[in-house]
């Protein structure tokens, strides 16, 4: 079973390509301790998406290792490994049924309090006898985000990835749904994936991907103190709708 206690999840040496002569993942290496919220970034095409496809074992690397500790990922099931790992993304999937349901699924096994006292931290609970007929529609994008919050805390994942979570938010909503990710999480491991960068400010670090490899790594303040460096020109265009 996937150990309850370990420091380091890392990546040693990893590389993969979808055609041969094109590596996607090219020689990277790093590594996320437990508890650290990181910010991966990249243009697209940087190997963003394709390290959570391994990560997850979605995909199956040609060659290097991911680790939790010195234990080899490969070692545990794919079902404990996916158990441990919950995904917050752009567009939750919704299903017919009460918005206290829609909770539900996500863990079975939780009993009504359980559920309660996610929708109330999210801030959703008085709407949880609200009905839907499976259309995000029927919720504001700011909804849906805290719908796929209350998911990911009764779920109760170690590592929580959140996929472009924000994109379609303006950004004052999408910083309300960062720093409520960023207080109801504490204690777990989050990995963030954005092309914007409002989310930059809750992470621990910053880890900018090229060409599939690692170029620059640190908090922001220090990526910012680069001179020419990617991700201070990438802020620096971005800066002007977070004024």
């Amino acid at each position: 079973c996937l150990p309850k206690e370990w420091n380091q999840l890392y990546l040693k040496h990893g590389f993969f390509s979808y055609v041969p002569k094109k590596m996607i993942i090219n020689d990277l290496s790093f590594r996320i301790s437990k508890g650290e919220f990181v910010h991966i970034k990249g243009q697209n095409g940087a190997g963003k998406s394709t390290l959570i496809n391994l990560l997850c074992q979605l995909e199956t690397l040609d060659k290097g290792e991911f680790y939790l500790d010195k234990i080899p990922l490969k070692a545990f099931s794919v079902k404990e490994l996916r158990n441990q790992i919950g995904i917050m993304n752009q567009f939750p999937d919704l299903f017919p049924g009460t918005l206290y349901e829609n909770v539900r699924i996500a863990n079975l096994n939780a009993n009504n309090s359980e559920i309660a006292a996610v929708l109330n931290k999210v801030g959703l609970l008085e709407m949880k006898s609200r009905v839907l007929t499976g259309t995000r529609e029927e919720l504001s994008g700011g909804e849906q985000k805290k719908l796929s919050l209350a998911r990911l805390l009764l779920k109760n994942n170690e590592i929580i990835i959140l996929d472009e979570p924000t994109a379609a938010l303006d950004p004052i909503a999408e910083y309300e749904v960062y720093k409520n990710f960023n207080s109801l999480s504490q204690g777990k491991t989050a990995i963030y994936i954005s092309h914007r960068l409002s989310s930059t400010r809750f992470t621990d670090n910053i880890a900018v991907l090229s060409n599939g490899t690692l170029i620059e790594y640190g908090s922001h303040e220090e990526l910012m103190s680069i001179e020419n460096g990617i991700y201070r020109e990438m802020f620096n265009m971005q800066v002007q709708y977070y004024k």
